[in-house]
């Protein structure tokens, strides 16, 4: 990213840190488990496809950062977020 820029990683991650208040790496890391977990929550991809859209090299690299970052697995998460989506507003089972 700092290449891209045109900027020295030190420069880079001074100024990236300033804006968005994290370091590079961690906001890239963030922004992929979000996008797993729009993948899991609203498709029937399987864990090792999203792995590869969202940029891990395996299933097992994207269910252990998952699971660091949103305390469970990604097949539990699916799990949480289709039960939420099968109920209504009130909470009852449509």
């Amino acid at each position: 990213m700092a290449f891209s820029a045109g900027m020295s990683r030190t420069s880079f991650n001074t100024r990236f840190r300033a804006v968005l208040g994290q370091a590079p790496m961690a906001y890239l890391t963030e922004l992929r488990l979000r996008r797993a977990a729009g993948y899991l929550a609203t498709t029937t991809k399987g864990v090792s496809e999203i792995a590869h859209l969202v940029g891990y090299e395996t299933e097992a690299s994207l269910s252990k950062a998952f699971s660091r970052a949103f305390g469970r697995p990604p097949g539990e998460y699916r799990r949480e977020r289709l039960a939420v989506s099968a109920s209504g507003p009130d909470g009852a089972t449509v």
